[in-house]
C-alpha cells in the first residue's frame, strides 16, 4: 500500500546572515479531519446537516489534498456514522482516521501516503476480498459501511476535476439488517430489519389478532391497548410484515423475529429510559435511530412494492403499523442509495392464526438455541432440520417460532406427511429434484434489485425446470392413493406456464461455455492482483501482513 515515510523536514531560508531554520512538518497544522468512531447505538445525521456537508466547498475547509482524498473526505463527512471503503482501481482503500482505527482490526498494514498537504494514513485490500472484510466490519463489529465505487466522468466533469477519469460516490450503505446477496449471510435464517413506532401517548384501540398467547406473556398481559407499531422485512427475499402490539408483548416478538437490526424514530434517541429502548438494550439488539418517513398513506408505499395492497385490506392497518412501515421503508431506501426496491405487499401478522410463544418459554424449550450456551447445535431446530433447500430451512424456522393454530392447516400438513411416508419412491424423486434447485426467493429478489448476473439467470432457469419436473411427478401421483387430494391441492397452486417459457429463453440466450470462460479470465485477473499484493507484502510487510493475504474464495467454499 506504500512505504512508511520518515519524518519530513521543511527548510526555510531567511535574508541576511546565512543561517538555516529547520521545522518539523509534524509541528505544522495539517488540517486533520476529526472523526469519532460509531458508538454501539448509532444514528444518522439530520438531512439538513448531510446536505450542508455535501455542499461545503473543499478549498476553504482544509489542506489541498489530491482529488481522490478530497472525494473520500467529502464522503466521510456526509456519511459520518459509516466506515468508508473507496474503490481505487483494483483495490478498496481506507483513509485518514478510518485507516488508523480499522486497519489494525482488519489486520491490514497502515501506511502513510505522501501528499503536498502532508502524510495521510491509508490501508487497502484487493477488490475481490471485499466480502471478507465486509463480514468483519458488518457482521462481527456491527459497523455500518459506505462503499464508494468508481463512476466514469463525462468530458465536462473531467475538465472540472482536472482530468480525473472517475468520480467516487457512495453506491450503497451496508448495515447488519440490509444485506442483500452477500456470501457471508446465513442462508438458513431470514435477515430481518425491524422498525418500531412508539407513539408519544399510548392509544386505547384494541388489537384484533387470532394468535394464542402461551407462557408468561399470557399471564402478564395488560389490557390489550395498541401501544406499538412494528414492521419488518428481509431485503434478500422481499418479505414484508407488519404487526400492532403492546409493550409487554415486545420481548416475545423480538424472540420470534430475531432481527439483525432495529430502527427507531430519531425522537427516541434522547429517551434512554423509554420502555422500548430498555427492552432492546436488555437483549443487546443493534439500534439505529433514523428520521421518520414522509409518507401520508399506503399509496405512498406503491413504488416500493411488487403490487399494490388490496383495497379491502388497507383499512386493517393501524396508524401505528403505517408509521412503522413508513419509517422502515424510508430507512431502507436511504441505505440502498437509489437502488430500485421491490418488496412483496405487506402481510399483517395479527391476521395469521399462529401461536405466540413468549421469550422465556422459547428459551426453556430450546427451540432455536440451547439454554446453557446459546448454541444452535443441540436445539430443537437443529435436531429436526432435515430440509433439502435453504428456503425450506427458513420456512421451518418460521413454523417453529410461530406454530399454526389453524386446524385446516395442521391437517393438510399431516396429510402430506402421510402421503410421502407411504410413497417412498415419490419422496426420493422429489428430494433429488429439489437438490437441483437453487434459492429461488433470493434469486428473484436479486433481479428485483437489479443485482442479478448471468449465473443467477442460469440458476433461476434450473430451479424452474426442477419445479416443473416436480409438478409432473405430483400430478401423476395425485391420480392414485387415499391421500391424492393433498397432492392435487399443491399442483393446483402452481402456475408454471410463463416461468417455463422464461427458463427456455434463458437457456437459449446464454452461452454457458462462454460464462465458464469468463470466470476463468476473472480468476486469472484475481490471481494477478493477489500476486501483486503478495509482492508488496514481501517487500515491505511483516509475517502478519502475509497471513492477511489469502487466496480468492468462491461463494460455495
Amino acid at each position: 500500500m506504500g512505504r512508511r515515510v520518515s519524518a519530513w523536514h521543511l527548510r526555510m531560508t531567511t535574508r541576511g546572515k546565512k543561517t538555516k531554520t529547520t521545522v518539523r512538518l509534524e509541528d505544522l497544522p495539517q488540517g486533520v479531519i476529526s472523526f469519532e468512531p460509531p458508538p454501539s447505538v448509532t444514528t444518522n445525521g439530520p438531512p439538513q446537516q448531510q446536505a450542508a456537508a455535501e455542499a461545503a466547498p473543499d478549498s476553504d475547509d482544509g489542506p489541498a489534498y489530491p482529488t481522490v482524498l478530497l472525494q473520500a473526505r467529502r464522503n466521510m463527512q456526509k456519511f459520518d456514522n459509516c466506515v468508508l471503503l473507496t474503490r481505487v482501481g483494483g483495490f478498496y482503500e481506507l483513509y485518514f482516521e478510518h485507516a488508523d482505527e480499522y486497519g489494525p482490526l482488519l489486520n491490514l498494514k497502515v501506511a502513510q501516503k505522501k501528499t503536498t498537504a502532508g502524510p495521510v494514513s491509508m490501508a487497502g485490500f484487493p477488490f475481490f476480498q471485499l466480502e471478507r472484510f465486509l463480514k468483519i466490519l458488518v457482521q462481527d463489529l456491527n459497523r455500518y459501511v459506505a462503499v464508494a465505487e468508481e463512476f466514469p466522468n463525462t468530458a465536462a466533469d473531467k475538465i472540472k476535476s482536472g482530468g480525473l477519469m472517475h468520480d467516487r460516490r457512495v453506491a450503497r450503505i451496508i448495515t447488519p439488517g440490509t444485506l442483500i446477496d452477500e456470501n457471508f449471510m446465513d442462508p438458513y435464517v431470514n435477515n430481518y430489519v425491524l422498525a418500531i413506532h412508539a407513539p408519544s401517548s399510548y392509544g386505547t384501540s384494541t388489537v384484533e389478532t387470532s394468535s394464542v398467547a402461551v407462557g408468561r406473556d399470557a399471564l402478564d398481559a395488560s389490557p390489550p391497548s395498541t401501544c406499538l407499531g412494528l414492521a419488518w422485512l428481509d431485503l434478500s427475499t422481499g418479505q414484508f410484515f407488519t404487526e400492532a402490539a403492546n409493550v409487554s408483548a415486545l420481548p416475545s416478538i423480538l424472540s420470534r423475529i430475531s432481527p439483525k437490526e432495529v430502527v427507531l424514530d430519531q425522537a427516541l434517541q434522547s429517551s434512554k429510559d423509554h420502555d422500548v429502548v430498555s427492552i432492546l438494550a436488555e437483549d443487546r439488539h443493534l439500534i439505529t435511530y433514523h428520521p421518520p418517513g414522509e409518507a401520508t398513506g399506503l399509496a405512498d408505499w406503491a413504488p416500493m412494492l411488487e403490487s399494490e395492497v388490496p383495497e379491502d385490506k388497507r383499512a386493517a392497518f393501524t396508524s401505528e403499523e403505517f408509521a412503522a412501515g413508513s419509517l422502515l421503508l424510508y430507512y431502507v431506501g436511504e441505505r440502498l442509495q437509489g437502488l430500485s426496491l421491490k418488496l412483496q405487499p405487506p402481510v399483517r401478522h395479527g391476521t395469521m392464526s399462529v401461536m405466540s410463544i413468549d421469550k422465556n418459554t422459547m428459551r426453556a424449550l430450546e427451540i432455536k438455541q440451547t439454554i446453557r450456551d446459546g448454541y444452535f447445535r443441540g436445539s430443537l431446530l437443529h435436531a429436526i432440520r432435515r430440509t433439502v433447500t435453504k428456503s425450506g430451512a427458513r420456512l421451518l424456522n418460521e413454523w417453529l417460532s410461530a406454530p399454526s393454530t389453524s386446524l385446516e392447516v395442521i391437517e393438510a400438513r399431516l396429510d402430506l406427511v402421510t402421503c410421502f411416508i407411504e410413497k417412498a419412491d415419490l419422496r426420493d424423486t422429489v428430494i433429488l429434484l429439489l437438490r437441483r434447485s437453487h434459492d429461488s426467493q433470493r434469486l428473484v429478489q436479486k433481479f428485483a434489485l437489479g443485482r442479478g448476473d448471468p449465473d443467477d439467470l442460469l440458476a433461476l432457469a434450473s430451479t424452474v425446470q426442477a419445479c416443473s419436473d416436480i409438478a409432473t411427478r405430483l400430478s401423476k401421483a395425485a391420480k392414485t392413493g387415499a391421500t391424492a387430494s393433498c397432492l392435487a391441492a399443491i399442483v393446483a397452486r402452481l402456475d408454471l406456464k410463463k416461468p417455463t417459457e422464461l427458463a427456455r429463453r434463458i437457456k437459449e440466450a446464454i452461452d454457458e461455455e462462454g460464462i465458464v470462460h469468463q470466470h476463468e479470465i476473472e480468476d486469472g485477473e484475481a490471481g494477478h492482483m493477489m500476486a501483486l499484493a503478495q509482492e508488496i507484502v514481501n517487500a515491505e510487510g511483516s509475517q502478519d501482513d502475509a497471513a492477511a493475504v489469502i487466496p480468492k474464495t468462491t461463494p460455495g467454499s
